[in-house]
């Protein structure tokens, strides 16, 4: 490039244009306001320390850094960053890792600047087992945070543990929270939350929406955006709409081939992530008959996969063979028992369990969400010819995850993304420690571990090595004695319907999106482009 283009462009971007592909400048909108569309109905909390829904991850990560990152766009352990921290180092034997924190890195607000107290705080705030956090099971291999001293300090482990990184990103209890104002807010934190990230927390409406405003002490710059509204639109009609008179900037659509087709088609952009969300049907083991083998075995044959993927389409959706999805470190289907739709091996293991007339389940609750709802209702009719019924009481998906943790239902459907490790959905969906109803529960809604002897024995000896080959070949071991136990039956992989308008620049490369969230992720570099 001659030296003369070179300084045209310079002139160009820094006049607030960018070059959008065809050669003609695009110039940046002035109201650099973004609208978000959520598909909930509400929020509980924007505590890092406790928010688990869908909603809440999205928000909290904007608000939040962790001492590290992945590049906007990314999941890959191999592409971890600094973020609070200003570099890190593992000791040779992997039981201490050592941080340096950038300086000046601001609270918002004018609560002063983040420290390595700030860093101890958090982590043993959630350790805590009083404040009982969803994610203090996460952290069980942390032993003690030492501080040097203001900026410097370490992480000591039980064990050494080459994905502990993924830890330290600002995801799931990653994300570092202000000692002083949390101290001092106690359970207002939730809805006051003050964090270092690129947005603050400005306002929240119940049922209604979430305000942010740009962080203008930014560390990596003060975010082009002015403002991001999170806007609740648990009504799925009127959010596609939204989308398609370009009421919203960013949003979920539906997941459906057809949508999805004639969405492209409008000129609006989707960005199907990876790694797929799992949706799994989970049995009850406790529940007869669900603690027969044979007719969870009958369950599964009777489900037919291929109808989910025909009605998401190819671009979203896919069939899912083994309880980990491709994707994550340590997946394997290679050789698995994949129970094919077979309706005579059906009703043979359930006539042969004693069940040959089929049985009632009673009454079972499911969220009012499309990506829950529609799956439980295909399952329903698929197990209806089989002779095996029940009904659906229909609740807010809050509700709903409240209710399948106090163990309310026989079959749960359930959907989410998690850390590309194997061990992180083993852990959470199968180990004995996360069985709901348990002071240290996660998703375990089957009871695998209590009820059929589990895949503790495995977990324990993959997190015993350093080996990574070793790691895999525990996880994989995992992987089929679940297909064996089926405790789960996996029934599709489902890419969120992400879409954006083409009016929004995220400022970095979403080829081959990835994240770990429920949207689209802002950044600092995102802006509106004049439309």
């Amino acid at each position: 490039m001659k030296k003369t283009s070179r300084i045209l462009l310079l002139l160009i971007l820094a006049a607030g244009f960018l070059l959008p592909g065809v050669g003609q400048a695009v110039e940046q909108a002035k109201n650099q306001n973004l609208k978000l569309g959520l598909p909930i109905r509400d929020i509980r909390t924007l505590d890092p320390a406790f928010s688990t829904l869908t909603g809440e991850k999205s928000i909290v990560g904007e608000i939040f850094s962790g001492l590290l990152r992945m590049p906007y766009g990314k999941v890959d352990i191999e592409l971890i960053q600094g973020d609070l921290a200003e570099k890190y180092d593992i000791s040779p034997d992997g039981l201490v890792w050592k941080f340096t924190l950038r300086k000046g890195v601001k609270w918002h607000r004018g609560y002063g600047e983040v420290t390595s107290e700030d860093v101890k705080y958090t982590f043993e705030r959630v350790k805590d087992p009083e404040l009982a956090s969803p994610w203090a099971k996460k952290y069980d291999n942390l032993d003690r945070v030492e501080i040097v001293d203001k900026y410097n300090l370490k992480l000591h482990l039980k064990k050494p543990n080459p994905f502990f990184g993924l830890s330290l990103v600002p995801y799931h209890g990653g994300q570092i929270v202000c000692r002083k104002a949390a101290e001092k807010m106690g359970k207002e934190y939730g809805f006051s939350p003050i964090g270092s990230g690129p947005f603050m927390f400005e306002a929240y409406d119940k049922g209604q929406s979430v305000y942010l405003k740009r962080n203008p002490d930014f560390y990596r710059g003060a975010p082009i955006l002015k403002s991001v509204d999170y806007l609740f639109m648990p009504d799925n009609s009127s959010r596609l709409l939204a989308i398609e008179k370009g009421e919203v900037d960013i949003s979920r659509g539906k997941r459906k081939r057809e949508w999805a087709e004639a969405t492209i088609k409008k000129g609006i952009r989707l960005a199907p992530p990876n790694p797929p969300q799992q949706q799994l049907l989970i049995m009850n083991m406790t529940r007869k008959p669900l603690d027969d083998l044979r007719v969870r075995k009958a369950i599964a044959y009777a489900v037919d996969r291929d109808t989910f993927v025909d009605i998401i389409g190819p671009v979203l959706g896919g069939p899912q063979i083994s309880p980990i999805p491709p994707g994550y470190f340590g997946h394997t289907e290679k050789g698995m028992e994949p129970y094919d739709f077979d309706l005579e091996k059906a009703k043979a293991l359930l006539a042969e369990a004693g069940y040959a007339d089929g049985f009632d389940l009673g009454s079972q609750f499911c969220s009012e969400s499309d990506n829950y709802l529609r799956p439980m209702k295909i399952v329903q009719e698929q197990l209806r010819q089989i002779g095996i019924k029940y009904d659906i009481k229909v609740v807010d998906h809050s509700t709903y995850h409240k209710l399948i943790r106090q163990d309310k239902n026989a079959l749960v459907i359930y959907g989410g993304v998690r850390l590309p490790i194997a061990e992180t959905l083993l852990t959470q969906f199968y180990a004995k420690k996360s069985i709901v109803g348990t002071k240290t529960a996660i998703t375990n809604f089957s009871h695998y571990g209590e009820a059929a002897s589990g895949i503790d024995q495995f977990l324990e000896k993959a997190q015993n090595t350093n080996d990574l080959e070793q790691k895999k070949h525990y996880y994989e071991q995992a992987q089929y004695k679940i297909i064996e136990d089926l405790p789960v039956y996996p029934l599709y992989l489902n890419r969120v319907a992400l879409c954006y308008q083409p009016w929004v620049d995220l400022g970095y490369d979403v080829e081959n999106y990835q994240t770990l969230y429920y949207t689209i992720e802002i950044s600092e570099k995102t802006r509106l482009l004049k439309h």
